[in-house]
């Protein structure tokens, strides 16, 4: 009962400081520990460089215990959120004409800074836009170290 009360605890501390954090806006270089958030950088036209981070979680793996991973289950974030933003984000800037995708990198970091575990997932990746209608031997010659 006790680790139940003090993993309450450490979650309403938790939600409460994430509560000022930004949650509206176009997402653009804003984030929040509860949602996420993303950058855009335009590296030629019509090609940009999108980073998507999610908010915290703790992974499946993580030796903690079931309430702490429920926890995280329930404020749904991770590598597929971040994969999730990442196409959202990149959906918005190409528009309906859609986008290409290449140099992905997915991966999860530890953000402790106290006593409660969490980690951030990190999709980032090149969107390439349909509308200019590059060819893959087009962008190789833009980025020849690929």
């Amino acid at each position: 009962m006790n680790n139940l009360y003090k993993s309450c605890m450490i979650f309403m501390l938790t939600l409460g400081m994430t509560a000022c954090a930004s949650v509206d806006g176009d997402g653009r270089d804003d984030y929040s520990t509860l949602n996420g958030g993303d950058h855009v950088q335009e590296v030629r036209p019509d090609v940009f460089f999108i980073i998507s981070k999610s908010g915290y979680y703790v992974p499946d793996e993580a030796p903690l215990m079931l309430i702490d991973k429920l926890i995280s289950k329930a404020v749904g974030q991770g590598p597929a959120t971040a994969k999730q933003r990442w196409e959202m984000r990149a959906a918005a800037t190409c528009g309906a004409d859609g986008y290409r995708t290449f140099k992905v990198e997915t991966f999860s970091h530890s953000a402790n800074t106290g006593p409660y575990p969490r980690w951030i997932a990190t999709h980032a990746a090149y969107a390439v836009c349909n509308r200019k209608q590059y060819s893959d031997a087009d962008i190789k010659a833009l980025f020849p170290d690929w």
